[in-house]
């Protein structure tokens, strides 16, 4: 539990920082290389960034049970802070698929 925690953290970071990348240098670039960002947020970023969701959502539900907790050795001020970071995380994904939920319903 603690790897999946962890690693969700790493994929959202990756995929934040990756998309900030692409969109900052397609200011001003040719069609071709505009083109080539669509490529790498469609198929480098939302799926990191989607692998994240999936991976903090499922792992921070699951550990809201001290029982969960003690069992997966889920102790101390560190894993108590990566708990806090992938709670918001977590937050944060579900407020942008209920926000294009909303989007998507609202223009149907």
């Amino acid at each position: 539990m603690r790897t999946i925690q962890v690693l969700s953290i790493v994929l959202s970071i990756a995929g934040l920082a990756l998309g900030y990348s692409a969109l900052t240098n397609a200011e001003g670039e040719s069609g071709s290389a505009a083109s080539s960002m669509g490529l790498l947020l469609m198929f480098v970023v939302f799926p990191c960034l989607g692998a994240a969701a999936l991976l903090s959502i499922s792992s921070t539900v699951t550990l809201l049970s001290s029982k969960v907790r003690d069992k997966s050795h889920f102790k101390g001020r560190f894993w108590f802070g990566v708990l806090g970071i992938n709670s918001l995380l977590s937050l944060g994904y579900m407020l942008v698929a209920i926000y294009l939920a909303f989007i998507w319903f609202t223009t149907v």
